[in-house]
């Protein structure tokens, strides 16, 4: 696994392939928050930075940036926000799994392993 990880995954030669794109999203990025100052005055930049990365995922598994025409100011459209609302809460459910939860349920409060339980 660390030589498929090291050779294919985080090579130099993937990190150079990714530049391209990574730099194309980021003029998208500065075109989208530019447009939304002119448009609308203000940025969430927390969904401005989820649907970067989200169409860094797209772009480079699916070598699409947008699944159909994005918004007039160059941002995302319906089913990009609803790709990347889905992608993040996927993540939020896998990083939330504690291993207690599964090995000992009654005592929950008592072994929170992963520090998810609040006192």
């Amino acid at each position: 696994m660390r030589r498929i990880l090291t050779t294919d995954v985080v090579s130099l030669v993937k990190h150079r392939w990714f530049y391209a794109k990574r730099t194309k999203e980021t003029n998208h990025l500065v075109r989208y928050v530019y447009n939304q100052i002119q448009f609308g005055g203000s940025v969430n930049v927390r969904v401005a930075a989820q649907h970067y990365y989200g169409n860094l995922i797209r772009k480079s598994v699916f070598n699409k940036r947008l699944f159909r025409d994005g918004s007039k100011d160059e941002g995302p459209g319906l089913e990009e926000e609803e790709h990347v609302y889905a992608i993040f809460r996927i993540l939020h459910y896998l990083f939330s799994f504690c291993a207690s939860d599964f090995f000992f349920p009654c005592l929950r409060w008592k072994f929170d392993l992963d520090g998810h339980e609040r006192p």
